[in-house]
This record gives C-alpha cells, sequence and structure tokens, in this order.
C-alpha cells in the first residue's frame, strides 16, 4: 500500500480506524492518538487521498492516470468513452506536496578569472 502524507482540512476533529496497525505521523512514526484535528498531517493511502484510475479492468494508478500522453487533451465524455473510470479521493484531506528537488549540487558560483599576480 502506497502511503503519501495528507493534511486534514475538514472542520470537525474526527477519529480514523486504521486498516493495520496504528495511524503515522508524516514521519511514519506512531501518533500516540487517532484523533485527527484540522491541520494534522498523517500518512494515508495514496488512492484514499487523490482517488485513482481504472481503464477497463486495469488499475492505473493513484489520482488522475491517462494511460496515452494524447489522451491528456480529451474532455470527459471522450475519456469515458474509452474506458476510463475516474474515482475522487477524500474531499477532507489533501497531499501534502514535497518541495522537488532539481539537483543535489550546490548552486553554481559566478567565478571572475582575475589575472595571477607576479611575484
Amino acid at each position: 500500500m502506497n502511503l503519501i502524507p495528507a493534511r486534514y482540512v475538514g472542520e470537525h476533529p474526527v477519529t480514523l480506524r486504521p486498516g493495520s496497525g496504528r495511524l503515522l505521523d508524516a514521519n511514519g512514526q506512531p501518533r500516540a492518538s487517532n484523533l485527527i484535528e484540522k491541520g494534522d498531517v498523517v500518512l494515508m493511502p495514496a488512492d484514499e487521498v487523490l482517488g485513482h484510475t481504472y481503464l477497463g479492468e486495469t488499475y492505473l494508478g493513484s489520482g488522475r492516470a491517462l494511460l496515452h500522453p494524447e489522451h491528456q487533451h480529451l474532455d470527459a465524455a471522450a475519456l469515458e468513452a474509452l474506458g476510463y473510470e475516474f474515482s475522487l479521493g477524500r474531499t477532507d484531506f489533501e497531499a501534502v506536496q514535497e518541495p522537488e528537488v532539481v539537483s543535489d549540487a550546490p548552486p553554481p558560483v559566478d567565478v571572475q578569472e582575475t589575472p595571477a599576480q607576479e611575484e
């Protein structure tokens, strides 16, 4: 099961019953309580937060997934005609986006050459 960090955005505190084991915080550590309040971040199944996509009986993945890039520009009716089925995720949670790491290298430094001085 693919778990992702998700922020609770519901208006009222809720008690979640995890499918197996204890509820985990965003760092993967067990929480002291299963009571979730607005703003809390917990690990949730990706399909539960993002929804999922099927094409016929084939599972394509979490969220809105398309089999071919050329399907990106099709409207909902055309995608449905091709056999796509999209389910929505929970509306009381939102995925927490991690900042994208472009490179692990340090930023470039502007180095200007200076003529060597003779001693």
